[in-house]
């Protein structure tokens, strides 16, 4: 069965938007599930009760989880993740403001995992395989030597551990 790049790319997007559905879901469940709200320290500073019935209003706490959930993902399709309760500004505002200092974070631990591993590799690849340098049958080592090799394959670690 022969898969074209769209229809990889389609599923993957699905797989995507599977992934985010079952997170946010299980955020909102797990948060629900956590005594108090954000609206508990206004309750301790005796807060007048028509007050905390308006902030749950506008922070949509006094409606149903499935609802909570529906809201919060129709806004993420619009890009709209809502307002910060700690500045106070929308949220898409403040991820925009730090996408580019996170890029460039990407982007260094890339080089570094570039400079760092090429070398690294070659060093390892260059020395010779004897048995005294194969890790023990059953450590982690020789577990994923023995799992990344075909069964045709064979190393000198697989030569000198047959021949014990």
């Amino acid at each position: 069965m022969t898969h074209t790049l769209p229809v990889f790319v389609l599923r993957r997007l699905a797989g995507a938007l599977a992934f985010v559905v079952v997170v946010s879901s299980t955020a909102l469940l797990l948060i629900r599930l956590a005594p108090g709200d954000a609206t508990t320290d206004m309750k301790l500073n005796v807060a007048d009760s028509s007050v905390i019935a308006s902030e749950r209003a506008r922070l949509g706490l006094d409606r149903s989880p499935v609802a909570q959930l529906g809201s919060w993902l129709a806004g993420l399709a619009r890009f709209d993740l809502g307002t910060s309760s700690r500045f106070g500004r929308p949220v898409s505002g403040l991820v925009a403001e730090r996408v580019g200092n996170t890029a460039i974070l990407a982007g260094l631990a890339l080089v570094i995992a570039t400079v760092v591993g090429i070398p690294l590799g070659v060093v390892s690849g260059s020395r010779a395989s004897g048995p005294e340098n194969c890790a023990r049958p059953g450590s982690p080592p020789s577990t994923v030597s023995i799992s990344a090799t075909t069964p045709k394959m064979t190393t000198p670690c697989a030569t000198a551990s047959a021949s014990r």
